[in-house]
């Protein structure tokens, strides 16, 4: 649970907005920032379990924000020298849920997520957020932080994590995967120990698989161009779905040799 602010302070009385939830956000540069009341301020230091904030404007704002560890909301408000922004702030809590929702719905393209939150959003709010296309590149940088870094080789592959492994709709969608039959058990036993064959990953759904096997005409294609770096070529096998050639089974195989086709 995020912390609670405990204490702010301004230095010239203002007329208070109401309360809003604090909100913890970072600026485009990935600095940690604090967003409460319509104020934000930047993160200044940390000592034991409470963090000091400073105004985003400062040296031309001298207020200050100190938040705890403590789960419990307890807020004690200070006064203010200049005037809150609270379009502002619901313009950053609207793009935290954009990232928010980017990530847990992957099965959605950016622009349907952003047109999904905008829908009720006020016009205050809506001047302050960045352009469409920004927004875009917001949701796929988020949707590309948290997947594991690419491998460089092969071997530093390894098993394939389980979230890569199922459909958007949770299906599972690998239906071979040649490291999983080798022992690893003795991987770094000795120096001599045989060469281990190389990697084959095979895609399909169980419904794929039903619109295969109903299919009279099959057809199979190898492509070279567009397989990852790590492998030589993406072999697909397609059936006749009515009068369509539709692609149901995907292979990445390590090279052209009869071994991998078999």
């Amino acid at each position: 649970m995020p912390p609670a602010v405990v204490t702010q302070s301004r230095a010239v009385p203002h007329a208070p907005t109401p309360t809003m939830a604090p909100l913890f956000s970072t600026s485009k540069r990935g600095k940690n920032q604090l967003a409460n009341n319509g104020f934000i301020y930047n993160k200044h230091s940390r000592k034991k379990e409470r963090t000091y904030w400073v105004c985003h404007k400062k040296p031309l704002c001298i207020a200050r924000a100190t938040t705890t560890d403590d789960p419990l909301p307890v807020i004690r408000e200070g006064t203010y020298s200049d005037a809150p922004d609270a379009d502002t702030i619901a313009a950053r809590q609207v793009m935290e849920e954009i990232k928010e929702a980017g990530v847990s719905q992957r099965d959605r393209a950016p622009v349907q997520i952003i047109d999904h939150r905008l829908n009720n959003i006020n016009e205050g709010a809506l001047a302050k957020l960045p352009e469409r296309g920004a927004m875009e590149r917001t949701v796929n940088r988020v949707r590309q932080s948290r997947l594991p870094s690419n491998p460089k080789t092969l071997a530093d592959l390894g098993a394939l994590p389980p979230e890569f492994k199922i459909t958007n709709s949770g299906e599972s969608f690998i239906i071979y995967d040649s490291y999983e039959d080798r022992d690893h058990s003795d991987s770094d036993s000795s120096d001599d120990e045989p060469v281990t064959p190389p990697r084959v990953l095979v895609f399909s759904s169980k419904e794929n698989l039903q619109k295969l096997g109903r299919s009279r005409t099959w057809f199979s294609d190898g492509t070279f161009t567009v397989s990852p770096s790590l492998f030589t070529q993406l072999f697909t096998i397609h059936g006749l779905y009515g009068d369509v050639a539709l692609p149901f089974v995907y292979a990445l195989l390590p090279d052209k040799t009869e071994v991998s086709y078999t």
